[in-house]
């Protein structure tokens, strides 16, 4: 059969011969540009994660590598930890190509760019391998700092070349020599009629004369791609070149076949077929599919909203996070919707100034920006922006990370560190800080007016902290009712408060003090609960500067003044709310107090005692269960049985109203009786358990004349 096909080649035209060499050059150079788009395909990727599918290593000024990236360490075998510091040509280079490496690295070194040249470098096991080589210097400011060489692997290019070159010299070495399959069969018996080196070393025997579905296909029978309707038209013409993928089921490898009907020795058509091996390129092309549903799951998933920004800020790509916090879909942003599109419109100028200049030079800008976005919904959330620019493409990898509630955070931090947490006013820090930025005169004419909560250290032993910052909160609200916007109110202290004022004078001041007294005592006559007794204490000056610490001291002093004058009538005035309290809460039974003191006046009398001991009895009578103001409304008035607990809180009410007492001078002489007027002649009552005459007679007379007026 052999002879016959070298006759049969002789007797070809070398106009057909020409048209196979064409065509053969044609289907080589479409897989050169298959393995082009891989190579394209892999760069778009890697390069998002900043990485390139071709060898770039930074080089020192003296030739030694600084940065190894992954596509070297594919290429030459080294990791990025062997190559690191050493001279780039020990690596890569032969005795034979020094003189060609130096020469290369010298252009380069001068200052120059090295135009891309194919050369022979060294793999770590000493293979060689072709690659196109190029370098460019890194200078700043006109010096030299180092080197970027790179490297593409040309490898498969050169067999092609090769393979091409050997198709000139001789059509049978080209056949022979060609890494792919070449048969030829007949249309009618798909009888094999040539089939090349390469093919029988694949197949391990030389198939000629069997059918090739048999020989190829283990007897399944022809594939669609065998049918003759594929090659030849409707005049029977030869089609063209057919192009397929299969796989062999045989040797389990994969092949791109190129296929097309061409003239036969004896005038009919076969089927000439170039089967090329991408068992390796299908291979590469599932890793790099792997490969890429990695870094998309990466993308996917990394928990903050990603975006692929292109040259005209159109988003290319977007990942479900982004979805999430723009309200969009993908389809409705992808390659539709700018970045812009969700800046709020006051910060979209400063947003395009940033990327104008990070177009001109990223390193005049920081790599993130914090603005303001905007949701389809309208809803403005802050977010951090981190941007990078994609190596070799115009296009931006940006991620934006939703930090509203770090912002609000922030806010509520700074918030606090200047004003007092309980009132809400400012606090002394920040109070301190407005007098040191006031005392230049520029503000001149100042005022300060100081404060002081009379009797909170007697509310708060008495009725407990609750009712101490009620009080607090109260004045702090007719301090904000009585003064300006542009007046600093601050709480200095646990009881003491100031006002700075500025643009004032000292007849507005007063005005201020009455206005605020004023209301004092307005809110005193409405609230049964709450009694609020003000010091207060101002001074003015004109003066520029102005010592602000001193107008304070004299403020403070005129303030500790009249504290001094008001103190016994506020302890007198805050008892004698907690009475009204009481009155308002409905506890004490209308006559109740009354029909007590004639009782106890009348006991007293019978017994005897002197007058000044049934004056204090009246006492008694009247401020009895003065302590019940501490006790929760939730216990004084449970309609059911109280629980242990309940009683052991009612039980305090001796101790709370024999506080209140103690406090105030015209009730101090009853505290002692206050304490004790539930104690039982039997020892049983409390709080100390005390029995017969050791409770005193007064406690006893009170006993006796509050369970007669409750039993009648």
């Amino acid at each position: 059969m052999k002879p016959q096909l070298f006759e049969t080649a002789k007797k070809t035209s070398s106009e057909e011969l020409e048209r196979k060499i064409s065509a053969l050059e044609h289907e080589l150079l479409r897989r050169d540009q298959v393995e082009k788009d891989l190579l394209t395909r892999q760069k778009y990727l890697e390069s998002v994660l900043h990485h390139a599918p071709d060898a770039i290593v930074t080089l020192d000024a003296s030739h030694r590598v600084i940065e190894w990236n992954p596509g070297a360490r594919k290429i030459f075998g080294y990791s990025s930890q062997e190559a690191r510091g050493r001279d780039l040509d020990d690596l890569v280079t032969r005795t034979d190509v020094d003189r060609e490496a130096r020469s290369n690295t010298a252009t380069v070194l001068s200052g120059q760019d090295l135009e891309p040249v194919q050369t022979v470098r060294y793999r770590k096991d000493g293979a060689p391998i072709h690659v196109l080589a190029s370098g460019a210097p890194i200078l700043v400011d006109g010096v030299l700092q180092g080197v970027v060489a790179m490297y593409s692997d040309i490898s498969a290019q050169k067999r092609a070349e090769e393979v091409i070159s050997t198709a000139n010299t001789s059509l049978q070495t080209i056949l022979d020599s060609i890494p792919a399959d070449i048969y030829v069969c007949d249309m009618q018996s798909y009888e094999v009629l040539f089939m090349n080196e390469h093919m029988k070393q694949s197949f391990g025997k030389d198939c000629l004369g069997e059918i090739c579905w048999k020989a190829f296909r283990s007897g399944i029978g022809p594939c669609d791609h065998c049918t003759n309707s594929l090659l030849l038209d409707d005049h029977g013409q030869p089609s063209g070149v057919q192009t397929w993928e299969g796989h062999n089921p045989v040797n389990g490898k994969w092949y791109i076949n190129y296929d097309r009907a061409v003239p036969w020795t004896d005038g009919r058509y076969v089927r000439l077929q170039i089967a090329a091996d991408i068992t390796e390129q299908k291979r590469s092309e599932r890793e790099l599919q792997a490969t890429e549903e990695k870094y998309r799951t990466v993308f996917e998933n990394t928990g903050t909203a990603t975006v692929i920004i292109e040259e005209d800020t159109t988003l290319s790509l977007v990942n479900a996070k982004f979805e999430s916090i723009s309200g969009y879909s993908r389809k409705e942003i992808e390659g539709k919707m700018s970045w812009t599109d969700f800046v709020v419109q006051d910060d979209l100028e400063r947003m395009i100034e940033y990327h104008r200049l990070r177009g001109i030079d990223a390193s005049m800008v920081p790599s993130k920006y914090e603005f303001r976005f905007q949701d389809r919904h309208g809803q403005i959330k802050d977010i951090l922006l981190s941007i990078a620019t994609i190596p070799g493409m115009n296009k931006s990898v940006a991620s934006l990370l939703d930090i509203t509630h770090r912002i609000r955070v922030e806010e509520k931090l700074r918030y606090q560190s200047f004003h007092d947490s309980l009132s809400g006013l400012y606090n002394r820090n920040f109070f301190e800080e407005e007098m040191t930025r006031l005392q230049d005169g520029r503000y001149a004419p100042v005022g300060i007016m100081v404060c002081d909560l009379d009797g909170l250290k007697f509310v708060n032993d008495t009725l407990g902290h609750e009712s101490g910052d009620q009080v607090i909160i109260s004045t702090a609200r007719l301090l904000r009712d009585n003064f300006r916007s542009s007046d600093i109110i601050a709480r200095i202290g646990g009881d003491e408060f100031a006002i700075l004022l500025t643009g004032t004078d000292q007849e507005i001041m007063q005005d201020l003090v009455q206005r605020l007294r004023r209301s004092i005592d307005d809110f005193n006559n409405k609230e049964k609960d709450i009694h609020i007794s003000l010091s207060i204490g101002s001074a003015f000056s004109r003066e520029k500067p102005t010592d602000m610490q001193a107008l304070f001291k004299e403020a403070d002093n005129r303030m500790y003044r009249e504290k001094m004058h008001r103190d016994r009538s506020t302890r007198s005035g805050t008892v004698q709310a907690l009475m009204k309290a009481l009155e308002a809460r409905d506890f004490i039974t209308e006559g109740h107090s009354d029909r007590l003191q004639e009782l106890v006046v009348v006991m007293a009398r019978d017994l005897n005692l002197p007058e000044d001991t049934i004056n204090d009895l009246r006492l008694l009578a009247q401020f009895h269960d003065l302590g019940k103001v501490g006790i929760s409304d939730g216990i004084l008035f449970k309609p059911g049985p109280l629980t242990a607990e309940e009683r052991k809180e009612m039980q305090r009410h001796s101790e709370i109203g024999q506080r209140i007492a103690q406090s105030v001078p015209d009730l101090e002489i009853i505290a002692d009786w206050i304490l004790k007027h539930h104690e039982w002649w039997d020892g049983q009552g409390y709080p100390l358990g005390l029995k017969g005459e050791a409770i005193p007679l007064p406690c006893r007379i009170l006993a006796i004349a509050d369970a007669y007026d409750a039993m009648t």
